[in-house]
């Protein structure tokens, strides 16, 4: 993961939407099952909006 610039939080958030029924899921529910803050996650998410 890190060799192609992913780190951890990221592969989270990616892989949290990948498996999700519907393809969705809530901040709340990546937080809680892979135990980041939410500062983080909301970090996270921030960056992909930005980038788009």
């Amino acid at each position: 993961m890190v060799k192609l610039g992913l780190g951890y939080n990221h592969f989270a958030v990616l892989h949290s939407l990948a498996v999700a029924e519907n393809e969705q899921c809530t901040q709340k529910q990546i937080c809680e099952e892979w135990l980041l803050p939410k500062q983080t996650l909301f970090n996270v998410c921030k960056e992909y909006k930005e980038k788009g």
